[in-house]
């Protein structure tokens, strides 16, 4: 809030104890045009974002959940309406954990949870393949190689899909497991190389 250059806030919390801190913080800034609302940001955003005057106005969302719980139908608003860029934090690790290295098993739990946080279940097919050390009595089993990099990789083709500009991720923390993937995706294509030349800065001196 003490960058310049923006005219107004909406912060979306669901957790009450966040909520309360999230507004104690925010009258600091009284001067600052701030509107706080609790709830789920899938749901508030799904009930915001058609009613964005792309002609007039200009955003950037931070999006931060826990989990998988950003819905991929709220990214797709996002990018429809063509005025608003993004930061999105992906769960990387996750992500990691719901997809088991072997297909078998990921349970149907699992499997709603990616479907919905991807927006498809072609991430079946994308990273599993048949075990090649499978001998004449297995049966057939899926694998997904090792490592968060086939994960990061189909979620940066899928956001590819909806958004005309998406950076390379940067991975967070730099050291030591991976937990997140710090994606920025531009959403109007007038503005590609302005907002990817800022953000490309922000990500290389991170």
């Amino acid at each position: 809030m003490e960058t310049p250059g923006f005219d107004a806030y909406l912060f979306i919390e669901n957790h009450p104890e966040r909520l309360r801190a999230l507004s104690a913080l925010c009258t600091t800034y009284s001067d600052k045009k701030v509107c706080l609302e609790r709830g789920d940001a899938n749901e508030v955003l799904r009930e915001k974002l058609p009613r964005l005057n792309r002609l007039r106005w200009r955003a950037v969302a931070f999006l931060d959940p826990y989990g998988l719980q950003l819905n991929w139908e709220t990214l797709n608003l996002i990018a429809q309406t063509r005025a608003i860029d993004v930061w999105y934090l992906f769960p990387l690790s996750g992500a990691y954990r719901q997809a088991a290295k072997k297909l078998c098993d990921v349970d149907e739990a699992k499997k709603r949870a990616l479907d919905r946080c991807l927006g498809t279940n072609e991430w079946q097919t994308s990273l599993y393949s048949l075990d090649p050390q499978m001998d004449f009595f297995n049966d057939p089993e899926m694998r997904r190689e090792p490592g968060p990099d086939d994960i990061e990789h189909f979620v940066s083709q899928r956001l590819q899909t909806i958004f005309p500009a998406v950076l390379k991720p940067l991975r967070l923390p730099k050291t030591g497991a991976p937990l997140f993937s710090l994606f920025f995706a531009v959403s109007n294509r007038a503005a590609i190389n302005v907002a990817s030349r800022i953000a490309g800065h922000i990500l290389s001196k991170a």
